[in-house]
């Protein structure tokens, strides 16, 4: 019985030392750590795009629907970009100041 003990005290403390050589291995543990961190910068980036594409996809609905929040949206934006001039408006136009010839 003694002897049984003994050989599973050795058995133990051997997987004990393959186990930890395998964990901690010098190409192991290190590895481990950069791969959890490129999980953690591609979450990060997953939730970024995430958000732009709800944004996007609110930009879509609001450019092609027919609602009243999209027509005032679709105005904006013409407005904005094309510089659009509305209805009864009246577009002002003024000349660039010149230089004058030094004499």
């Amino acid at each position: 019985m003694k002897r049984l003990s003994h050989w599973l005290a050795i058995a133990a403390a051997i997987s004990l030392i393959v186990v930890g050589y395998t964990i901690l291995a010098p190409s192991r543990l290190p590895r481990l750590w950069q791969i959890k961190r490129q999980i953690q910068a591609l979450e990060t980036q997953n939730q970024l795009l995430s958000q732009q594409i709800e944004q996007l996809a609110t930009e879509i609905e609001l450019l092609s629907g027919d609602s009243e929040a999209s027509l005032k949206h679709l105005e904006k934006v013409v407005r904005k970009e094309l510089r659009f001039v509305g209805e009864g408006e009246t577009l002002v136009l003024f000349d660039a100041p010149t230089k004058r010839a030094s004499q």
